[in-house]
């Protein structure tokens, strides 16, 4: 793929309709939902290259068939997608087809993040969970990082923005799948914001469900990858999609998600190339862009906002989360140089949990030593990668602020394995890459 296509006008016109539909099935509710989620999966595979399908079976679609076979009793079978997409990672490294570029520089540095994580499982005691957390960090780490290697070393033939929409799409079927696994109304005026959040609350059950967090998690992820690629050349067209990403953010009602996409949403608009044949349309967005976002938060922190309780109460009382995160800290002021140990977080007895915080729980666990470490490895990966941090800024951002709020090191490990599969990032490949040259812009085909 030329950088020409990759700035193309993309219209995902099947896509953009499938989303609008599930989004407005939200209130009517006559859509056969399960089957649609089994013809969207199909659609999904059948849409992407062997690099992008490789990447998909690696990261988010064994997940995404898990919930829709799960809705229908099904279970176990998302995980054989991960076989599958390790078999072609192996087959591809066997007919040299070069899947991945300086993979020893990405597998050294999580190397020994592993056997840190490993000595300290060996060297403390408390609880049953840790080589359960430590076997699920180096499975879920490794498989990411494969993932993003094969994602930066085969640029030219991935369609980024294809990527991001994929996600947002997964997002609006899984939000309009909840309403069927949790027997919930769904929202009942189009300003219901945070209804998902709300009436899982309330109709909380031990039976299967979406959780909420994940849905919003999954689409802030897709208008990360979709904003990499609409720093230029923007059109009205292009804006639809993250608008319909950002309203099903705010029907999840996912605090964390909500927070990520405006700090997302900023972040893109300071990066906006100022173009003289999009400069009007760059005012409108950016403008228009920062006049929606603060009346969407005078809703969200009103009485009935979903961000209300944080900002009345403060994170710690409000955020429903103060007392794993106090409970970290007072683990951390009781072993302050090592940690209590790798996967030994506990709420007094209770293991298997985590403090909702990625530096709580590394202070926690592996204390100022391992914080010490963690650092020093990351900042070295992106010091060196520069370039390469700048183009997966977004990316990072999403996973970064999802790893302060929600989730454990086992599953927040895909952040540590985007950074240090950088080094396969080649700029002079890359179709997404604008150099300024004698102010104006060269594309990377040697076209002006």
């Amino acid at each position: 793929m030329n950088r020409s296509e990759a700035f193309s006008n993309n219209k995902y016109y099947i896509e953009i309709i499938v989303i609008l539909a599930l989004v407005v099935d939200l209130f009517i509710k006559m859509l056969p939902v399960i089957p649609i989620g089994i013809i969207i999966l199909v659609y999904l595979a059948v849409r992407c290259n062997k690099w992008e399908r490789v990447f998909m079976f690696l990261m988010y679609y064994p997940w995404v068939v898990g919930y829709v076979l799960g809705a229908v009793g099904y279970s176990g079978l998302g995980g054989w997608f991960k076989v599958i997409a390790v078999i072609m990672v192996i087959y591809m490294i066997a007919t040299n087809q070069k899947p991945m570029r300086n993979a020893w520089r990405a597998i050294l540095p999580f190397g020994l993040l592993m056997i840190f994580f490993s000595v300290s499982v060996l060297l403390t005691t408390g609880g049953d969970y840790s080589l359960k957390k430590l076997s699920n960090t180096f499975i879920d780490g490794s498989l990411a990082i494969i993932a993003f290697l094969i994602f930066f070393t085969k640029q030219r033939e991935f369609d980024i923005s294809k990527m991001g929409v994929f996600y947002i799409l997964i997002s609006a079927l899984l939000l309009r799948m909840s309403l069927f696994t949790d027997n919930i109304s769904g929202p009942s005026k189009f300003l219901d914001f945070g209804f998902l959040r709300i009436q899982q609350d309330i109709f909380d059950t031990d039976s299967f469900h979406i959780g909420y967090q994940n849905i919003g998690f999954v689409c802030v992820q897709g208008l990360a990858f979709y904003l990499m690629t609409l720093k230029t050349n923007i059109d009205v067209n292009r804006i639809i999609i993250p608008l319909l990403g950002a309203l099903i953010i705010l029907y999840c009602g996912s605090r964390q998600a909500i927070l990520s996409v405006f700090i997302i949403f900023i972040l893109w608009f300071i990066q906006l190339r100022n173009k003289k044949n999009n400069a009007g349309i760059r005012t409108v967005v950016i403008v228009g862009g920062l006049v929606l976002m603060s009346l969407l938060m005078q809703i969200l922190v009103s009485d009935e906002g979903v961000l209300y309780s944080v900002a009345s109460e403060g994170y710690v009382e409000g955020g429903s989360r103060g007392l794993h995160l106090m409970r970290g800290i007072e683990l951390f002021e009781q072993n302050p140089v090592f940690g209590v140990g790798f996967g030994r977080f506990d709420m007094w007895g209770e293991y298997g949990v985590y403090p909702h915080n990625i530096i709580v729980e590394i202070l926690a666990e592996m204390g100022i030593v391992g914080l010490v470490l963690i650092f020093v490895l990351l900042l070295n990966c992106i010091f060196k990668n520069r370039k390469a941090f700048m183009f997966i800024l977004f990316l990072f951002m999403a996973l970064f602020l999802r790893s302060m709020a929600s989730g454990g090191l086992d599953s927040n490990i895909i952040l540590f394995s985007l950074l240090f599969a950088m080094p396969a990032f080649k700029m002079d490949i890359s179709p997404y890459m604008v150099i300024p040259t004698m102010k104006r812009h060269v594309d990377l085909n040697g076209k002006n």
